[in-house]
C-alpha cells in the first residue's frame, strides 16, 4: 500500500475516516489503505479544526465523537455544552463580563473566537447566536484533506500520491509556499446529521470536483492548482441563481 500524504509505502493498517469520525463518517468512507500511521496521526490537528467548526451540530444532533464518547462543547471560550438528564444543554455567555457556568468560567462570546451576536428572547424561551466558518486557518486544508481522501476512494490511492496533487498535501500541510485553495459554501443546509460525499462528473474534467456534506452543511471542492472547476461552477451557480458563497472569508451562518 501507498501513503497518500508521505507517498512512501506501508503495510500496517492504519485507520482513516475520509471524513473526521467525529462527523458521523459513513463506513463506505473508512478505509484502512490511504494514509500510513505517522502521516495519520501528524494530521490529526487538521481533522479537530473541522470537528470544532460543527461541535454545535453534533451536540444537537447527538453524534457521537471519535470511540463513540459523546459530544460535547468545552474549546470554545464562550460556549459550553454537556450532556444533560433529558438531552444536550448548552451555555453560551452573551457577555459583557466572564461568567461562572457548570463550575467553568464562561468568557464572553466573540466574533474573534467565531461565535458573536448573542440574543435571548425569555417570553419565548429562545435564543441563538451567530457563527463563522472558516475563521480557523486550518479549515479550507481540512476540507482539502478530504479532497484527496475522496481521490484516493474515487480514483485509486496511487494516483492520490501521484506528483499531480503535490499541491493539495501542501496545502494541507500549511507549507509558506503553497498554492491558496477555495471551496464554495451551499447556503442552504439539510437539518440533520447527513454526511458524505460522491464525485461530480463532468467531460474533459482531468481533476475532479467532489460534492461533500457534512452533518447536513454541502462544500464543493476543485482538487486542480488552478481551480478551474471552480471557477465554472461559480458561474453556473451566478446564471441559475442559485445561493453560494465562496471561501477563504469566515461567513455567518
Amino acid at each position: 500500500m501507498i501513503c497518500i500524504w508521505c507517498k512512501k509505502d506501508f503495510d500496517k493498517l492504519s485507520i482513516e475516516h475520509v471524513i473526521p469520525e467525529g462527523l458521523a463518517c459513513p463506513d463506505e468512507l473508512v478505509r484502512t489503505d490511504v494514509a500510513c500511521g505517522p502521516c495519520n496521526n501528524s494530521l490529526s490537528r487538521v481533522d479537530r479544526a473541522l470537528v470544532k467548526q460543527f461541535e454545535l451540530h453534533t451536540v444537537i444532533h447527538r453524534v457521537p465523537r471519535k470511540n463513540g464518547k459523546p459530544p460535547m462543547i468545552n474549546s470554545w471560550k464562550g460556549l459550553r455544552s454537556r450532556m444533560g438528564a433529558n438531552g444536550p444543554e448548552m451555555f453560551i455567555n452573551g457577555g459583557p463580563g466572564a461568567v461562572k457556568v457548570a463550575g467553568e468560567t464562561l468568557q464572553p462570546a466573540s466574533k474573534k473566537d467565531g461565535v458573536s451576536d448573542v440574543w435571548i428572547k425569555p417570553d419565548e424561551g429562545t435564543a441563538g447566536f451567530r457563527q463563522q466558518f472558516g475563521n480557523d486557518r486550518r479549515f479550507l486544508p481540512a476540507i482539502h484533506k478530504i479532497g484527496l481522501n475522496l481521490i484516493a476512494v474515487c480514483k485509486s490511492p496511487q494516483i492520490a500520491a501521484s506528483a499531480r496533487y503535490d499541491h493539495i498535501r501542501s496545502f494541507v500541510r500549511l507549507e509558506k509556499d503553497a498554492v491558496h485553495l477555495s471551496a464554495v459554501l451551499e447556503k442552504e443546509t439539510i437539518f440533520g446529521a447527513v454526511t458524505g460525499a460522491n464525485m461530480v462528473e463532468k467531460a474533459g474534467r482531468q481533476d475532479p470536483m467532489f460534492r461533500i456534506m457534512i452533518l447536513g452543511t454541502t462544500f464543493f471542492v476543485d482538487t486542480s492548482p488552478d481551480q478551474s472547476g471552480l471557477r465554472d461552477f461559480r458561474a453556473t451557480a451566478t446564471m441559475m441563481g442559485e445561493p453560494s458563497y465562496v471561501f477563504p472569508e469566515p461567513v455567518n451562518t
